[in-house]
């Protein structure tokens, strides 16, 4: 029987000082390092921990880890997408129980867009597939055929392009719903919309696993467009066990589950501003367009990926915009972040640049350099009353793409 794990509940970007055995220290080190800053302190055995950038529940050795949003849950669901009133009492704020209920917001969110997927019909593409036949369709798979050269008299070994929705952006968000169905507290009303949203899906496979290979395999181009939405929410779902010192306990594989808060941030972003109404005719907002910096010695070219670039319909660029998740400091960015913004406007011939950071308000600064680019930092409230989520995101619209059209009306 395996012993259960002592919980520690962290909230992130909020240090805490905690007692820990030397095992789990080493897997926070090897395994979630980016997840965890850790400073020994001075007194032995304890040391000062600060998520950072996720939420969710993870494993180590002895301990169960259980991270949550700094923002609340009303903001947490903003970033999702989640505009729909709370279930029948509300998120619960028991330490207990609120793991059970992050991964409900993720399955609901995940099934209303495998729905929508599904609903508009599912893409279709061409994959191989291994078959026999008498006839010969396709091509021969030389190998196989070799082999079985004598065994079997008048049989080819084929290789057949199939017209199928088998496809890696099908395979993709079954694979995250097969996941999350298995995790535990899962409310059985979301449980059984995602159940439905996955029999949506006949013939389309479940991955072993997901890895950045998986993701690796999309081929982006306007008929995937819809499909965005679906394939970032599965991008930022992390359910993982964690180190092999906890990958055979079989709770861990039934309560882990992490979310890239900076990533969500960026979708989030991203989201208002391509469907927002304001958005000028013939203007696109454009999340991670690789911008390639040509080499004149031969030793490579250098590409740059900022976070959003808003280009007006003739393909110029109208503004570069990066996104922060983490507290601007009352006395402004980090030279590092406006250099980075600064960079990325004289890379992309922008004379606006922009970085967007997480707060409790809205609030815009503004700074000038002599070249005539002018640079925007921008506080993008993600707390409050669902009224003042809404006035931050026109807020936000009015001023992204009146920069983009001169001079700011602020």
């Amino acid at each position: 029987m395996t012993r259960p794990h002592r919980i520690i509940v962290v909230t992130e970007r909020r240090p805490v000082i905690r007692r820990l055995p030397w095992a789990d220290i080493d897997d926070l080190l090897r395994s979630f390092r980016p997840l965890v800053d850790i400073v020994p302190t001075f007194t032995r055995g304890e040391y000062r921990l600060t998520p950072r950038g996720h939420v969710g529940v993870f494993h180590t050795t002895n301990l169960t880890w259980h991270v949550r949003p700094k923002i609340g849950w009303t903001g947490f669901r903003f970033l999702l997408g989640e505009d729909i009133p709370a279930r029948a009492g509300g998120p619960t704020q028991r330490e207990a129980d609120w793991p059970a209920e992050l991964a409900t917001l993720v399955a609901h969110r995940l099934a209303v867009l495998m729905y929508e997927r599904a609903t508009a019909g599912l893409l279709r593409g061409y994959a191989e597939r291994e078959t026999v036949s008498d006839t010969v369709r396709g091509r021969i798979d030389l190998g196989r055929q070799t082999r079985e050269a004598g065994r079997i008299v008048h049989r080819f070994h084929l290789i057949e392009d199939e017209f199928t929705t088998d496809i890696a952006w099908n395979q993709i968000p079954v694979t995250v719903a097969h996941d999350l169905l298995q995790r535990i507290g899962l409310a059985p009303d979301v449980r059984l919309l995602l159940t439905r949203a996955v029999d949506l899906y006949p013939g389309v496979t479940r991955l072993s696993r997901l890895t950045p290979e998986s993701f690796g395999r999309l081929v982006y181009d306007p008929r995937t467009t819809a499909y965005r939405p679906l394939i970032e929410l599965c991008r930022l779902v992390d359910t993982s066990p964690g180190p092999a010192s906890a990958s055979d306990n079989e709770v861990a594989h039934k309560t882990s589950l992490l979310l890239n808060l900076e990533q969500l941030f960026q979708q989030h972003v991203t989201r208002i501003l391509s469907q927002s109404t304001r958005l000028p005719a013939g203007w696109t907002v454009n999340p991670t367009p690789p911008v390639v910096l040509r080499s004149s010695s031969g030793t490579g070219d250098l590409e740059l990926l900022p976070d959003l670039l808003v280009a007006d319909a003739a393909g110029g660029t109208r503004g570069v915009w990066d996104v922060k998740w983490k507290r601007l400091a009352e006395t402004g960015p980090e030279p590092a972040d406006a250099h980075q913004a600064l960079g990325y406007a004289a890379a992309t011939g922008s004379r606006v640049a922009g970085l967007i950071y997480p707060g409790r308000r809205f609030a815009v600064r503004s700074y000038s350099a002599d070249g005539g680019v002018r640079l925007f930092v921008v506080t993008h409230r993600v707390a409050g009353t669902a009224v003042r989520l809404d006035q931050g995101i026109d807020r936000l619209v009015r001023l992204v793409f009146t920069t983009g059209n001169g001079p700011a009306a602020l």
